[in-house]
């Protein structure tokens, strides 16, 4: 092996007790041992001594305590394992090469008639961001619900409520329910019509219309005699069930004759 790890925590634990020369002798001891992968002791302790140019003492020392019978037991298993993992990889070799763990897409081309053995491949980018579809809702619709609806405020906030995808429109409902509302005489005044966008995004035309015959009419009097409102002193022109309306109140008001 030319090459193996080596753990400085574990090194400085194990030869803390080691003079200079010791621990230099034991690194060039593990370093050729890692290198040649036999026993040191093969040419005898005067020729190793020479070799890596320390003190006999000093080997005989670290031979002693590590390398007994010129064999050191943890680079052994180290040596052992090298091997097994150069094993592992001769046979995925063998076996085509390790499997890549994610292939890119791109690389595969699909057929212009693939056959049912060649799966057409698949852009999962387009899969992963659905397209928005918006429902079609024509804006010249929308300018008939315009002219029909009685009231005509806030038109930018009606037609973002009309192109909602969330409200399901239909034109001929819309407006037979409008004109039905108007039959009652509930939208006699524009305050109590609500505004466009918020009857629209209520679905408001689903609403139950009573008919006009359960209702409270409404009939413009031309009164006799002037009448004016006690609060505001200006004159009431309507008459409820017996009782006059002041328009600027929108209430109930008793009135006096002028």
């Amino acid at each position: 092996m030319h090459f193996y790890q080596f753990n400085i925590g574990d090194y400085a634990k194990k030869t803390q007790h080691l003079t200079n020369e010791e621990d230099l002798a034991y690194r060039r001891l593990l370093d050729m041992y890692y290198d040649t992968e036999n026993p040191v002791l093969s040419g005898g302790l005067v020729t190793l001594s020479r070799r890596l140019r320390v003190s006999e003492k000093a080997l005989e020392t670290v031979l002693t305590e590590f390398f007994p019978d010129g064999k050191n037991k943890h680079a052994d298993e180290k040596i052992a394992e090298y091997y097994a993992y150069i094993e592992r990889q001769k046979a995925n070799g063998s076996k085509g090469g390790r499997r890549k763990k994610n292939p890119p897409l791109t690389q595969a081309k699909p057929s212009a008639n693939p056959s049912p053995s060649q799966p057409e491949a698949i852009n999962h980018e387009s899969i992963s961001k659905p397209k928005t579809i918006v429902q079609d809702k024509p804006l010249d619709e929308f300018a008939i619900f315009w002219q029909a609806y009685p009231r005509k405020e806030a038109k930018a906030d009606a037609m973002k409520a009309w192109v909602s995808p969330k409200i399901k429109i239909d034109l001929a409902v819309i407006l037979k329910a409008i004109e039905a509302k108007k039959a009652t005489g509930d939208w006699f005044e524009t305050q109590y019509i609500p505004l466009p966008a918020s009857w629209l995004r209520g679905e408001r035309w689903n609403d139950e219309i009573l008919p006009p015959s359960t209702k409270t009419k409404l009939s413009t009097v031309v009164p006799t005699q002037a009448r004016t409102c006690i609060h505001c002193k200006e004159p009431a022109h309507m008459e409820i069930s017996g009782r006059w309306y002041c328009r600027n109140h929108d209430q109930y008001s008793t009135s006096e004759a002028a």
